[in-house]
């Protein structure tokens, strides 16, 4: 799944659930700090286990959910994005 972050944001919001997906993160992109907090909160979630495929060094990232469809994972992070 593609998504692009934003990093160094007041705090971890889903801006955009559809493709690209758009996520601000809280966290620097400094020593990995950013990718850290993207899987973290998103394994949070969703639930599952999720891991960057490529893009570790890039805003344009692309994630492997486990045991998810594309669609149940937009359906969650919608729902989690109207919460927030």
């Amino acid at each position: 799944m593609e998504i692009k972050v934003k990093p160094n944001h007041p705090g971890f919001k889903i801006i955009h659930t559809i493709d690209p997906l758009t996520i601000e993160l809280k966290s620097k992109p400094d020593k990995n700090q950013a990718n850290i907090e993207l899987i973290k909160m998103l394994t949070k979630i969703l639930k599952t286990p999720v891991t960057i495929v490529s893009g570790k060094k890039s805003k344009n990232k692309k994630i492997k959910i486990e045991s998810m469809t594309k669609i149940q994972v937009l359906e969650v992070l919608k729902g989690n994005k109207e919460n927030s």
